[in-house]
Protein backbone atom coordinates (compact mmCIF):
# COMPACT_ATOMS: atom_id res chain seq x y z
CA UNK A 1 0.00 0.00 0.00
CA UNK A 2 1.38 3.46 -0.82
CA UNK A 3 2.29 5.89 1.85
CA UNK A 4 0.19 8.90 1.85
CA UNK A 5 1.68 12.06 1.24
CA UNK A 6 1.16 13.42 4.94
CA UNK A 7 3.37 10.76 6.57
CA UNK A 8 6.78 11.12 6.58
CA UNK A 9 9.51 8.41 5.02
CA UNK A 10 11.57 8.00 8.38
CA UNK A 11 14.34 6.40 6.32
CA UNK A 12 14.36 9.38 3.62
CA UNK A 13 13.94 11.70 6.82
CA UNK A 14 16.61 10.19 7.99
CA UNK A 15 18.83 10.59 4.97
CA UNK A 16 18.01 14.34 4.34
CA UNK A 17 19.04 15.18 8.22
CA UNK A 18 22.47 13.52 7.75
CA UNK A 19 23.04 15.46 4.79
CA UNK A 20 22.04 18.48 5.80
CA UNK A 21 24.11 17.93 9.02
CA UNK A 22 27.40 17.11 7.14
CA UNK A 23 27.29 19.88 5.09
CA UNK A 24 27.33 22.44 8.23
CA UNK A 25 30.92 21.06 7.88
CA UNK A 26 31.93 23.01 5.13
CA UNK A 27 29.04 25.34 4.55
CA UNK A 28 27.75 27.63 7.27
CA UNK A 29 24.43 28.69 5.61
CA UNK A 30 23.04 24.85 6.43
CA UNK A 31 22.55 25.66 9.73
CA UNK A 32 19.63 27.75 9.70
CA UNK A 33 18.15 25.31 6.79
CA UNK A 34 19.32 22.65 9.17
CA UNK A 35 16.90 24.55 11.81
CA UNK A 36 14.43 25.24 9.79
CA UNK A 37 13.54 21.31 8.39
CA UNK A 38 13.93 19.90 12.35
CA UNK A 39 11.36 21.93 13.10
CA UNK A 40 8.84 20.54 10.35
CA UNK A 41 9.02 17.39 12.43
CA UNK A 42 10.69 17.53 15.36
CA UNK A 43 9.37 14.70 17.58
CA UNK A 44 10.70 12.55 14.20
CA UNK A 45 14.23 14.46 13.29
CA UNK A 46 15.76 15.83 16.37
CA UNK A 47 16.70 12.77 17.55
CA UNK A 48 17.91 11.64 14.12
CA UNK A 49 19.90 15.31 14.45
CA UNK A 50 21.22 14.82 17.58
CA UNK A 51 22.34 11.33 15.96
CA UNK A 52 24.30 12.14 13.12
CA UNK A 53 25.80 15.62 14.77
CA UNK A 54 27.37 13.28 17.16
CA UNK A 55 28.78 11.11 14.93
CA UNK A 56 31.02 13.45 13.86
CA UNK A 57 29.23 15.08 10.54
CA UNK A 58 29.59 18.61 11.62
CA UNK A 59 29.69 21.15 13.75
CA UNK A 60 26.01 21.99 14.11
CA UNK A 61 24.82 22.92 18.05
CA UNK A 62 23.96 26.08 17.51
CA UNK A 63 21.66 25.19 14.78
CA UNK A 64 20.15 22.34 17.09
CA UNK A 65 19.75 24.22 20.13
CA UNK A 66 17.72 26.66 18.02
CA UNK A 67 15.68 23.36 16.93
CA UNK A 68 15.21 22.23 20.38
CA UNK A 69 13.91 25.71 21.79
CA UNK A 70 11.40 26.73 18.61
CA UNK A 71 9.99 22.70 19.01
CA UNK A 72 7.93 23.60 21.77
CA UNK A 73 8.30 19.82 22.99
CA UNK A 74 6.13 18.47 26.22
CA UNK A 75 8.91 17.14 29.45
CA UNK A 76 8.69 13.81 28.12
CA UNK A 77 10.10 14.54 24.76
CA UNK A 78 12.62 16.37 26.03
CA UNK A 79 13.77 14.05 28.96
CA UNK A 80 14.21 11.17 26.15
CA UNK A 81 16.01 13.30 24.09
CA UNK A 82 18.38 14.21 27.05
CA UNK A 83 18.62 10.88 27.63
CA UNK A 84 19.94 10.13 24.45
CA UNK A 85 22.85 12.23 24.66
CA UNK A 86 25.72 11.97 27.28
CA UNK A 87 26.31 13.67 30.41
CA UNK A 88 29.76 15.67 28.08
CA UNK A 89 29.00 15.62 24.32
CA UNK A 90 31.76 17.45 22.59
CA UNK A 91 29.55 18.00 20.02
CA UNK A 92 26.46 19.16 21.68
CA UNK A 93 27.03 20.95 24.59
CA UNK A 94 24.89 24.09 24.04
CA UNK A 95 21.92 21.38 22.41
CA UNK A 96 22.00 19.39 25.72
CA UNK A 97 21.68 22.57 27.88
CA UNK A 98 19.02 24.05 25.24
CA UNK A 99 17.15 20.31 26.27
CA UNK A 100 18.01 20.51 29.50
CA UNK A 101 16.40 24.53 30.00
CA UNK A 102 13.22 23.05 28.16
CA UNK A 103 12.73 20.29 30.29
CA UNK A 104 12.89 22.37 33.40
CA UNK A 105 10.86 24.85 32.26
CA UNK A 106 8.11 23.08 31.57
CA UNK A 107 8.20 20.61 33.88
CA UNK A 108 8.05 23.92 37.18
CA UNK A 109 5.74 22.38 39.17
CA UNK A 110 5.53 19.05 38.53
CA UNK A 111 7.06 15.30 39.89
CA UNK A 112 9.53 15.69 37.47
CA UNK A 113 11.26 19.46 38.05
CA UNK A 114 13.89 17.86 40.96
CA UNK A 115 15.21 15.88 38.32
CA UNK A 116 15.22 18.57 35.76
CA UNK A 117 16.92 20.75 37.61
CA UNK A 118 19.72 17.99 38.59
CA UNK A 119 20.22 17.63 35.03
CA UNK A 120 19.94 21.61 34.34
CA UNK A 121 23.09 21.76 36.76
CA UNK A 122 25.09 19.77 35.29
CA UNK A 123 24.72 20.70 31.50
CA UNK A 124 25.14 24.49 33.12
CA UNK A 125 28.88 23.35 34.42
CA UNK A 126 29.56 21.63 31.39
CA UNK A 127 29.68 24.76 29.35
CA UNK A 128 31.07 26.24 31.93
CA UNK A 129 28.75 28.60 33.51
CA UNK A 130 29.34 27.00 37.46
CA UNK A 131 27.83 29.68 39.30
CA UNK A 132 24.28 29.05 37.69
CA UNK A 133 25.05 25.29 37.80
CA UNK A 134 25.58 25.15 41.71
CA UNK A 135 22.44 27.50 42.23
CA UNK A 136 20.07 25.06 39.87
CA UNK A 137 21.58 22.34 41.84
CA UNK A 138 20.77 23.47 45.42
CA UNK A 139 17.79 23.73 44.33
CA UNK A 140 17.42 20.53 43.01
CA UNK A 141 18.62 19.00 46.71
CA UNK A 142 15.94 21.32 48.40
CA UNK A 143 12.94 19.96 46.40
CA UNK A 144 14.79 16.33 46.57
CA UNK A 145 15.08 16.41 50.52
CA UNK A 146 11.16 17.71 50.38
CA UNK A 147 10.37 14.64 48.37
CA UNK A 148 12.55 12.41 50.54
CA UNK A 149 10.97 13.43 53.38
CA UNK A 150 7.39 12.55 52.78
CA UNK A 151 8.79 9.06 50.81
CA UNK A 152 12.30 8.51 51.23
CA UNK A 153 12.16 4.67 49.90
CA UNK A 154 10.89 6.29 46.70
CA UNK A 155 13.42 9.64 47.00
CA UNK A 156 16.26 9.22 49.09
CA UNK A 157 18.48 8.09 45.92
CA UNK A 158 17.77 11.03 44.62
CA UNK A 159 18.56 12.87 47.35
CA UNK A 160 21.70 11.48 47.32
CA UNK A 161 22.08 11.91 43.76
CA UNK A 162 21.70 15.60 43.96
CA UNK A 163 24.20 15.68 47.09
CA UNK A 164 27.19 13.92 45.21
CA UNK A 165 26.22 16.78 42.22
CA UNK A 166 26.25 19.77 44.37
CA UNK A 167 29.42 18.71 46.53
CA UNK A 168 31.21 18.01 42.27
CA UNK A 169 30.24 21.28 41.52
CA UNK A 170 31.27 22.99 45.19
CA UNK A 171 34.27 21.14 44.39
CA UNK A 172 35.20 22.74 40.71
CA UNK A 173 34.40 26.36 42.25
CA UNK A 174 37.37 25.11 45.01
CA UNK A 175 34.70 25.23 48.04
CA UNK A 176 35.93 21.83 48.96
CA UNK A 177 35.14 22.18 52.69
CA UNK A 178 31.50 23.07 51.76
CA UNK A 179 31.73 20.39 48.88
CA UNK A 180 32.73 17.81 51.96
CA UNK A 181 29.96 18.44 54.31
CA UNK A 182 27.44 17.96 51.45
CA UNK A 183 29.22 15.07 49.93
CA UNK A 184 29.01 13.43 53.39
CA UNK A 185 25.27 13.42 53.61
CA UNK A 186 24.93 11.97 50.06
CA UNK A 187 27.28 8.92 50.76
CA UNK A 188 25.74 8.26 54.22
CA UNK A 189 22.75 7.70 52.47
CA UNK A 190 24.21 5.65 49.25
CA UNK A 191 25.68 3.92 52.38
CA UNK A 192 22.61 2.66 54.18
CA UNK A 193 20.70 2.09 50.29
CA UNK A 194 23.97 0.16 49.39
CA UNK A 195 23.55 -2.34 52.46
CA UNK A 196 20.02 -3.37 52.01
CA UNK A 197 20.24 -3.34 47.96
CA UNK A 198 23.82 -3.56 46.66
CA UNK A 199 22.93 -4.23 43.31
CA UNK A 200 20.77 -1.39 42.88
CA UNK A 201 22.96 1.25 44.98
CA UNK A 202 26.95 0.43 44.78
CA UNK A 203 27.47 2.44 41.50
CA UNK A 204 25.93 5.21 43.47
CA UNK A 205 27.70 4.63 46.12
CA UNK A 206 31.34 4.28 44.30
CA UNK A 207 31.27 7.30 41.93
CA UNK A 208 30.03 9.60 45.54
CA UNK A 209 33.35 7.81 47.45
CA UNK A 210 35.33 8.81 44.24
CA UNK A 211 34.31 12.51 44.65
CA UNK A 212 34.77 12.10 48.17
CA UNK A 213 37.84 11.82 47.74
CA UNK A 214 38.69 14.48 45.99
CA UNK A 215 36.99 16.68 48.24
CA UNK A 216 39.10 14.76 51.34
CA UNK A 217 42.01 15.78 49.20
CA UNK A 218 41.45 19.52 48.81
CA UNK A 219 40.75 20.09 52.65
CA UNK A 220 44.34 18.87 53.22
CA UNK A 221 43.26 15.33 54.34
CA UNK A 222 44.98 12.88 52.61
CA UNK A 223 45.36 9.92 53.88
CA UNK A 224 41.65 9.86 54.64
CA UNK A 225 41.34 11.01 50.91
CA UNK A 226 43.57 7.92 49.84
CA UNK A 227 41.55 5.21 51.41
CA UNK A 228 38.44 6.61 50.18
CA UNK A 229 39.72 6.59 46.92
CA UNK A 230 41.00 2.54 47.36
CA UNK A 231 37.22 2.03 48.31
CA UNK A 232 36.30 3.36 45.04
CA UNK A 233 38.22 1.92 42.54
CA UNK A 234 37.68 -2.06 44.41
CA UNK A 235 33.76 -1.35 43.87
CA UNK A 236 34.11 0.22 40.55
CA UNK A 237 36.11 -3.04 39.69
CA UNK A 238 34.19 -5.20 40.58
CA UNK A 239 30.93 -3.70 38.72
CA UNK A 240 33.31 -3.44 35.86
CA UNK A 241 34.01 -7.12 36.10
CA UNK A 242 30.40 -7.57 35.69
CA UNK A 243 29.24 -5.13 32.82
CA UNK A 244 32.66 -3.45 31.67
CA UNK A 245 30.30 -1.62 29.19
CA UNK A 246 28.13 0.31 31.62
CA UNK A 247 30.42 0.76 34.40
CA UNK A 248 34.21 1.32 32.69
CA UNK A 249 33.96 4.86 32.49
CA UNK A 250 33.29 4.91 35.55
CA UNK A 251 36.75 2.65 36.51
CA UNK A 252 38.59 5.21 34.80
CA UNK A 253 37.56 7.90 36.31
CA UNK A 254 38.08 6.43 39.60
CA UNK A 255 41.11 5.35 38.36
CA UNK A 256 42.84 8.52 37.55
CA UNK A 257 41.45 10.21 40.75
CA UNK A 258 43.08 7.15 42.89
CA UNK A 259 46.22 8.49 40.73
CA UNK A 260 46.15 11.72 41.92
CA UNK A 261 45.50 10.38 45.72
CA UNK A 262 48.62 8.50 45.69
CA UNK A 263 50.78 10.91 43.95
CA UNK A 264 49.44 13.15 46.78
CA UNK A 265 50.76 10.61 49.86
CA UNK A 266 54.29 10.24 47.60
CA UNK A 267 53.31 6.53 46.37
CA UNK A 268 54.41 8.00 42.91
CA UNK A 269 54.79 4.35 40.75
CA UNK A 270 51.75 3.07 42.12
CA UNK A 271 50.19 6.49 41.18
CA UNK A 272 51.68 5.89 38.04
CA UNK A 273 50.72 2.76 37.70
CA UNK A 274 46.47 3.67 38.35
CA UNK A 275 47.40 6.62 35.72
CA UNK A 276 48.08 4.04 33.01
CA UNK A 277 45.16 1.69 33.76
CA UNK A 278 42.93 4.68 33.45
CA UNK A 279 44.14 5.51 30.28
CA UNK A 280 44.31 2.13 28.49
CA UNK A 281 40.44 1.92 29.42
CA UNK A 282 40.34 5.49 27.56
CA UNK A 283 41.53 4.87 24.69
CA UNK A 284 38.86 1.91 23.92
CA UNK A 285 36.22 3.90 25.11
CA UNK A 286 37.03 6.95 22.78
CA UNK A 287 38.08 5.05 20.04
CA UNK A 288 34.15 3.51 20.63
CA UNK A 289 32.43 6.53 21.07
CA UNK A 290 34.41 9.90 20.11
CA UNK A 291 31.81 12.42 21.30
CA UNK A 292 31.16 11.08 24.74
CA UNK A 293 34.81 9.80 25.97
CA UNK A 294 37.59 12.15 24.20
CA UNK A 295 37.19 14.82 26.61
CA UNK A 296 38.28 12.14 29.63
CA UNK A 297 40.91 10.90 27.42
CA UNK A 298 42.63 13.97 27.18
CA UNK A 299 41.91 14.44 31.16
CA UNK A 300 43.67 11.27 31.64
CA UNK A 301 46.44 11.75 29.16
CA UNK A 302 47.42 15.09 31.59
CA UNK A 303 46.87 13.37 34.55
CA UNK A 304 49.65 10.39 33.29
CA UNK A 305 51.87 13.23 32.77
CA UNK A 306 51.94 14.55 35.85
CA UNK A 307 52.25 11.17 37.49
CA UNK A 308 55.44 10.28 34.95
CA UNK A 309 56.68 13.85 35.96
CA UNK A 310 56.74 13.01 39.33
CA UNK A 311 59.25 9.50 38.94
CA UNK A 312 61.28 11.95 36.53
CA UNK A 313 60.22 10.73 32.89
CA UNK A 314 59.53 14.29 31.68
CA UNK A 315 60.37 13.11 28.35
CA UNK A 316 57.56 10.84 28.26
CA UNK A 317 55.53 13.08 30.49
CA UNK A 318 55.75 15.64 27.66
CA UNK A 319 54.30 12.91 25.03
CA UNK A 320 51.48 11.94 26.76
CA UNK A 321 50.79 15.78 27.58
CA UNK A 322 51.42 17.23 23.79
CA UNK A 323 48.56 14.40 22.79
CA UNK A 324 46.48 15.88 25.10
CA UNK A 325 46.87 19.24 23.79
CA UNK A 326 46.23 18.32 20.52
CA UNK A 327 42.77 16.78 21.56
CA UNK A 328 41.91 20.09 23.72
CA UNK A 329 42.55 21.99 20.56
CA UNK A 330 40.11 20.44 18.96
CA UNK A 331 37.18 20.34 20.95
CA UNK A 332 38.26 24.21 21.25
CA UNK A 333 37.73 24.86 17.82
CA UNK A 334 33.99 23.33 17.98
CA UNK A 335 33.30 25.43 21.23
CA UNK A 336 35.67 27.57 22.90
CA UNK A 337 33.24 28.81 25.78
CA UNK A 338 33.34 24.88 26.75
CA UNK A 339 36.88 23.69 26.28
CA UNK A 340 39.11 26.58 26.54
CA UNK A 341 39.90 26.48 30.26
CA UNK A 342 40.77 22.92 29.90
CA UNK A 343 43.25 23.58 27.09
CA UNK A 344 44.70 26.17 29.11
CA UNK A 345 45.85 24.18 31.64
CA UNK A 346 46.80 21.40 29.53
CA UNK A 347 49.36 24.01 27.84
CA UNK A 348 50.22 24.97 31.57
CA UNK A 349 51.19 21.94 32.36
CA UNK A 350 52.94 21.51 28.51
CA UNK A 351 54.75 24.55 29.54
CA UNK A 352 56.35 22.93 32.42
CA UNK A 353 57.23 20.50 31.13
CA UNK A 354 59.06 21.86 28.07
CA UNK A 355 61.04 24.22 30.86
CA UNK A 356 62.29 20.89 33.15
CA UNK A 357 63.44 19.50 29.84
CA UNK A 358 65.29 23.18 29.10
CA UNK A 359 63.42 24.03 26.21
CA UNK A 360 62.79 27.16 27.95
CA UNK A 361 61.77 29.22 24.46
CA UNK A 362 58.95 26.63 23.40
CA UNK A 363 57.70 26.84 27.12
CA UNK A 364 57.35 30.56 26.62
CA UNK A 365 55.27 30.52 23.15
CA UNK A 366 53.09 27.71 24.71
CA UNK A 367 53.06 29.92 28.15
CA UNK A 368 51.90 33.12 25.74
CA UNK A 369 49.04 31.07 24.22
CA UNK A 370 47.46 29.80 27.40
CA UNK A 371 47.27 33.67 28.34
CA UNK A 372 46.00 34.47 25.29
CA UNK A 373 43.46 31.63 24.76
CA UNK A 374 41.83 32.84 28.09
CA UNK A 375 41.38 36.22 27.61
CA UNK A 376 38.09 36.71 25.92
CA UNK A 377 36.27 35.27 28.88
CA UNK A 378 38.31 36.80 31.48
CA UNK A 379 35.84 39.61 31.90
CA UNK A 380 33.54 37.38 33.64
CA UNK A 381 34.49 35.83 37.11
CA UNK A 382 34.20 32.19 35.62
CA UNK A 383 37.11 32.76 33.53
CA UNK A 384 39.22 35.15 35.97
CA UNK A 385 40.88 32.16 38.02
CA UNK A 386 42.73 29.85 35.17
CA UNK A 387 43.56 33.48 33.56
CA UNK A 388 45.34 34.39 37.07
CA UNK A 389 47.16 31.23 36.78
CA UNK A 390 47.98 31.35 33.27
CA UNK A 391 49.43 35.03 33.97
CA UNK A 392 51.71 33.87 36.87
CA UNK A 393 52.75 30.89 34.79
CA UNK A 394 53.63 33.14 32.48
CA UNK A 395 55.97 35.40 34.41
CA UNK A 396 58.27 32.19 35.42
CA UNK A 397 58.69 31.51 31.41
CA UNK A 398 59.88 35.04 31.06
CA UNK A 399 62.03 35.19 34.05
CA UNK A 400 63.88 31.50 33.07
CA UNK A 401 64.57 33.09 29.84
CA UNK A 402 65.91 36.60 31.91
CA UNK A 403 63.27 38.36 30.70
CA UNK A 404 63.20 39.92 34.16
CA UNK A 405 61.36 43.41 33.40
CA UNK A 406 58.76 41.72 31.05
CA UNK A 407 58.02 38.93 33.74
CA UNK A 408 56.82 41.35 36.37
CA UNK A 409 53.51 42.58 34.62
CA UNK A 410 52.32 39.45 34.44
CA UNK A 411 53.20 38.59 37.65
CA UNK A 412 51.87 41.64 39.23
CA UNK A 413 48.42 41.05 36.88
CA UNK A 414 47.64 37.85 38.20
CA UNK A 415 48.21 38.93 42.36
CA UNK A 416 45.17 41.51 41.49
CA UNK A 417 42.98 39.22 39.69
CA UNK A 418 43.77 36.78 42.87
CA UNK A 419 43.29 39.83 45.47
CA UNK A 420 39.68 40.55 43.52
CA UNK A 421 38.58 36.64 43.53
CA UNK A 422 39.32 36.59 47.05
CA UNK A 423 37.41 38.93 48.55
CA UNK A 424 34.45 37.62 46.96
CA UNK A 425 34.91 34.38 47.51
CA UNK A 426 38.23 34.02 50.09
CA UNK A 427 37.55 30.14 51.07
CA UNK A 428 38.24 29.53 47.15
CA UNK A 429 40.85 31.85 46.24
CA UNK A 430 42.79 32.88 49.19
CA UNK A 431 45.17 30.02 48.67
CA UNK A 432 45.84 30.87 45.14
CA UNK A 433 46.84 34.53 46.32
CA UNK A 434 49.09 33.46 48.30
CA UNK A 435 50.93 31.65 45.92
CA UNK A 436 50.79 34.33 43.88
CA UNK A 437 52.28 36.90 46.31
CA UNK A 438 55.02 34.12 46.03
CA UNK A 439 55.86 34.35 42.88
CA UNK A 440 55.25 37.67 42.70
CA UNK A 441 57.99 38.61 45.20
CA UNK A 442 60.48 36.04 43.04
CA UNK A 443 59.68 38.41 40.02
CA UNK A 444 60.23 41.95 41.86
CA UNK A 445 63.39 40.21 43.62
CA UNK A 446 64.82 39.55 39.96
CA UNK A 447 64.84 43.16 39.01
CA UNK A 448 66.45 44.12 42.17
CA UNK A 449 63.41 45.49 43.74
CA UNK A 450 64.02 43.38 47.29
CA UNK A 451 62.04 46.15 49.74
CA UNK A 452 58.68 45.06 47.11
CA UNK A 453 59.77 41.95 46.95
CA UNK A 454 60.20 41.65 50.87
CA UNK A 455 56.84 42.61 51.31
CA UNK A 456 55.08 40.07 48.95
CA UNK A 457 57.07 37.34 50.36
CA UNK A 458 55.64 38.09 53.95
CA UNK A 459 52.49 38.91 53.35
CA UNK A 460 52.29 35.39 51.44
CA UNK A 461 53.68 33.53 54.85
CA UNK A 462 51.27 35.26 57.02
CA UNK A 463 48.19 34.32 54.42
CA UNK A 464 49.84 30.61 54.44
CA UNK A 465 49.90 31.23 58.70
CA UNK A 466 46.39 32.29 58.62
CA UNK A 467 45.58 29.26 56.47
CA UNK A 468 47.60 27.13 58.21
CA UNK A 469 45.63 28.07 61.62
CA UNK A 470 42.61 26.49 60.18
CA UNK A 471 43.64 23.87 58.37
CA UNK A 472 47.31 22.74 58.80
CA UNK A 473 47.35 19.85 56.74
CA UNK A 474 46.39 21.41 53.52
CA UNK A 475 48.58 24.38 54.00
CA UNK A 476 51.58 24.52 56.15
CA UNK A 477 53.52 22.72 52.74
CA UNK A 478 52.57 26.05 51.26
CA UNK A 479 54.10 27.88 54.15
CA UNK A 480 56.99 26.11 54.15
CA UNK A 481 57.78 26.61 50.33
CA UNK A 482 56.87 30.35 51.28
CA UNK A 483 59.19 30.69 53.96
CA UNK A 484 62.11 29.26 51.85
CA UNK A 485 61.38 32.38 49.69
CA UNK A 486 61.37 34.16 52.05
CA UNK A 487 64.67 33.61 53.49
CA UNK A 488 65.92 34.26 50.01
CA UNK A 489 64.99 37.70 49.87
CA UNK A 490 65.72 38.38 53.15
CA UNK A 491 69.56 37.03 52.31
CA UNK A 492 69.58 39.12 49.24
CA UNK A 493 69.07 42.19 50.91
CA UNK A 494 72.29 41.18 53.89
CA UNK A 495 69.76 40.27 56.35
CA UNK A 496 71.20 37.06 56.84
CA UNK A 497 70.66 36.14 60.62
CA UNK A 498 66.58 36.44 59.60
CA UNK A 499 67.25 34.52 56.90
CA UNK A 500 69.03 32.03 58.68
CA UNK A 501 66.52 32.22 61.47
CA UNK A 502 63.71 31.89 58.36
CA UNK A 503 65.56 28.99 57.15
CA UNK A 504 65.55 26.95 60.21
CA UNK A 505 61.65 27.16 60.50
CA UNK A 506 61.18 25.81 57.26
CA UNK A 507 63.15 22.70 57.70
CA UNK A 508 61.17 22.07 60.89
CA UNK A 509 58.04 22.36 59.47
CA UNK A 510 59.07 19.86 56.46
CA UNK A 511 61.06 16.91 59.15
CA UNK A 512 57.50 17.75 60.87
CA UNK A 513 55.42 16.63 57.83
CA UNK A 514 58.17 13.77 56.89
CA UNK A 515 57.39 12.37 60.16
CA UNK A 516 53.73 11.31 59.30
CA UNK A 517 54.54 11.33 55.56
CA UNK A 518 58.36 10.51 54.78
CA UNK A 519 57.77 10.13 50.88
CA UNK A 520 56.05 12.55 49.75
CA UNK A 521 58.02 15.41 51.46
CA UNK A 522 61.27 14.32 51.04
CA UNK A 523 62.01 16.20 48.40
CA UNK A 524 61.16 19.64 49.63
CA UNK A 525 62.71 18.92 52.88
CA UNK A 526 66.02 17.80 51.11
CA UNK A 527 65.30 21.10 49.18
CA UNK A 528 65.07 23.11 52.45
CA UNK A 529 67.79 21.44 54.53
CA UNK A 530 70.04 22.43 51.40
CA UNK A 531 68.70 26.28 51.34
CA UNK A 532 70.03 26.45 55.43
CA UNK A 533 73.28 25.22 54.36
CA UNK A 534 74.23 28.16 52.32
CA UNK A 535 72.71 30.56 54.76
CA UNK A 536 74.84 28.89 57.65
CA UNK A 537 77.92 29.36 55.42
CA UNK A 538 77.11 32.74 54.97
CA UNK A 539 77.24 33.37 58.85
CA UNK A 540 80.53 31.55 59.03
CA UNK A 541 78.49 28.39 60.25
CA UNK A 542 80.66 25.88 58.35
CA UNK A 543 80.16 22.68 60.40
CA UNK A 544 76.75 23.16 60.87
CA UNK A 545 76.52 23.64 56.93
CA UNK A 546 78.05 20.54 56.52
CA UNK A 547 75.84 18.75 58.38
CA UNK A 548 72.95 20.46 56.29
CA UNK A 549 74.74 19.55 53.47
CA UNK A 550 74.89 16.14 53.74
CA UNK A 551 71.58 15.63 54.90
CA UNK A 552 70.20 17.13 51.88
CA UNK A 553 72.28 14.91 49.76
CA UNK A 554 71.24 11.58 51.48
CA UNK A 555 67.47 12.94 51.24
CA UNK A 556 68.02 13.23 47.23
CA UNK A 557 67.14 10.60 44.93
CA UNK A 558 70.17 8.56 43.43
Amino acid sequence: MPRADHEPDPSRAERLITRLVRAARHTPAAGPVLTTVVGTQPDLLLPVALGAARAGHGPVDDALAQAVVAADLDVEALLQLDASLPWTSSALGRTALAIAEQACRKADGSSAHAHSLLTLGLRLSEVGRHGEAVTAMREAVAQRRSLAEDDPDTYAPGLAAALNNLGTLLAKAGRHHEALAVGEKGVAVLRKLAKADPDTHNPGLAAALSNRGAWLSGAGRYLEALTVAEESVALHRRLADVDPDAHGPDLATALTSLGIRLSDVGRYVEALASADEAIAIWRQLAEADPDAHTRYLATALTGLGARLSDVGRQRDALTAVEEAVVIRRTLADGDPDAHNRQLANALNLLGSLLSDLGRHREALSVAREAVTVLRPPADSDGGKPDLAAALSNLGGRLSELGQYREALPPADESVLLWRQLAETDPDAHTPRLATALNNLGIRLSDVGLHREALNAAEEAVAVWQSLAESNPAAYRPSRAKALNNLGHTLAEMGRHREALATAQEAVAVWQSLAESNPAAYRPSRAKALNNLGNLLSNVGRTQEAQTAFEEARRLSPP
